[in-house]
């Protein structure tokens, strides 16, 4: 999740630049990071449940 961060944030603070307010670029930031959060969490409740199973 980090890398495609590292991809999409850049191109994506360029795109949301209105007039040098970069608010909708930390908007951006912000979703990304509690998507991010989510999937971790998804994706650990996974592993865990596959390690049960095995």
């Amino acid at each position: 999740m980090f890398g495609i961060a590292g991809l999409i944030g850049p191109r994506a603070a360029v795109k949301l630049n209105v007039g040098g307010d970069y608010s909708r670029a930390f908007l951006m930031g912000f979703v990304m990071s509690v998507v991010s959060l989510a999937a971790t969490f998804v994706v650990k409740k996974k592993v865990a449940v596959s390690l049960k199973q095995a």
